[in-house]
């Protein structure tokens, strides 16, 4: 799974980003496609002449002082350019005429790092050099290439798909062909790759020797709504599912590229009502499917054993995701884990109403 990163080594808040990127790519699994462009055609087929953040004084006020706030909680060092929007032409040039080179992340930082942290002139090919003798590469050589017809031709196909793939601004990000504007959707951008390139999920019955494994599934999930270390202890009981309960009523997992992501079991009320039971995603896969896949197969699998209603006794974090998907809140039921709380009780109903 990749994800493409477009950058104008002029726009402000792509520093935030370049700065960060690689390592939270890296830990979400996910390649990075680096994309240096120019803004100022862009801009220019829209009308502007100069930055927007120039045109509109108070628009730029706001962006100073925001950036001031989002280097500050990303511990990066900021100082605002005595010169901006700066040319980043010959910087571009560079990192278009080699997008594959693996010192290109350490020379982006660097160029950044110079222009908004140092405000240094990132125009002068001697402050580009010494961005690209940072980053390990050999500047006269890099310096002569960049100066080419080739490169030159290649920062402008960049730019030019750039505003074919309606590219406005920078950073931007994509997944795909999914587009995300601006620093502060990294994180939804790396989500999307994610999501794009993971495995379809299967479901399957459960094994007696994955009880353990489980447990500690529905202990992890119960424990992402940010619940206390105590309240945790004393729901653990409760939370754990056995050898014998899964050879003993229906157990299924959901598998994701053949590791387990989540679970459900369904215990025999009546001969028309079942309960769902210890239906619990990893936090790591909830809002991907899983959930509403593992729901959807419990409620596939009590119409086959005849019931017409599911009951749920749902965590309060998780009844709306119930009940968008049809269950109705009937009353309340007390804890079996901790003394004085009610949890909320819910149906599904099984049969359509005459």
């Amino acid at each position: 799974m990749t994800l493409e990163f477009w950058f104008e080594f002029g726009s402000t808040y792509s520093y935030p980003t370049a700065m960060r990127i690689e390592e939270e790519a890296a830990r979400a699994g996910v390649a990075l496609v680096w994309k240096a462009f120019l803004l100022g055609p862009i801009f220019k087929a829209q009308g502007w002449n100069d930055s927007p953040f120039n045109l509109y004084p108070p628009k730029g006020r706001y962006m100073w002082r925001d950036l001031e706030r989002v280097c500050a909680a990303q511990r990066v060092p900021f100082r605002r350019p005595s010169l901006f929007p700066r040319n980043g032409l010959l910087a571009a040039r560079v990192a278009a005429a080699h997008p594959d080179v693996p010192w290109l992340p350490r020379f982006v930082r660097a160029v950044y790092t110079a222009n908004f942290a140092e405000d240094r002139d990132i125009a002068d090919a001697e402050v580009v050099a010494r961005c690209i003798a940072d980053a390990g590469a050999d500047p006269a050589l890099v310096l002569q290439h960049a100066q080419s017809d080739t490169a030159k031709a290649s920062l402008r196909a960049v730019t030019e798909d750039a505003a074919a793939r309606g590219i406005f601004g920078a950073p931007s990000f994509v997944a795909t062909t999914e587009l995300f504007w601006g620093n502060d959707r990294l994180h939804d951008a790396l989500l999307w790759a994610q999501r794009q390139a993971r495995p379809d999920l299967g479901i399957r019955a459960a094994r007696a020797d994955e009880a353990g494994a489980l447990s500690d599934l529905a202990f992890r999930s119960k424990a992402h709504w940010g619940y206390s270390a105590e309240f945790m202890e004393r729901s653990r009981a409760e939370l754990s599912i056995s050898p014998a309960a899964i050879s003993r009523q229906p157990v299924f997992v959901a598998e994701a590229g053949g590791v387990v992501v989540g679970f459900y079991s369904l215990e025999t009320l009546s001969s028309e009502a079942v309960e769902l039971n210890h239906l619990f995603v990893d936090p790591a896969h909830i809002g991907q499917r899983a959930g509403a896949a593992l729901l959807d197969h419990a409620i596939a699998r009590a119409r086959e054993r005849g019931a017409r209603v599911m009951v749920v006794q749902s965590d309060p974090h998780a009844e709306g995701f119930y009940r968008a998907r049809g269950a109705v809140r009937v009353g309340e039921r007390p804890s079996g884990s901790i003394p004085g709380r009610r949890l909320p009780l819910l149906e599904v109903a099984l049969t359509d109403s005459a």
